[in-house]
């Protein structure tokens, strides 16, 4: 049951990532996008636009984090565990 909750919070703080980086770019694309809506590009453009990119930087987040994930769990798993050894006392002179 806790794993589905830490699953639950990565999605939402997910979700919350890719939103402020798509205010956050348009925000900054602002003459951008006012140079294209004068070239004719409609607002459902615009929109488009925007969900094209959220779509392939989720995409490429998804990619990049399934891949860390296997090989997080492949090196974990078929790497033996290093035991540590007990420290070795020097003689002590006597």
């Amino acid at each position: 049951m806790a794993l589905r909750g830490y699953l639950l919070l990565g999605l939402v703080i997910g979700m919350a990532g890719l939103a402020v980086s798509q205010f956050r770019a348009a925000r900054e694309r602002r003459r951008q996008i006012g140079m294209m809506r004068a070239m004719g590009l409609t607002i459902s453009g615009v929109r488009r636009w925007f969900m094209t990119e959220a779509t392939f930087v989720s995409l490429m987040g998804i990619v990049t984090g399934v891949g860390l994930g296997v090989l997080t769990g492949y090196l974990t798993t078929t790497r033996p565990a290093r035991r540590q050894t007990p420290a070795k006392r020097s003689p002590t002179p006597g």
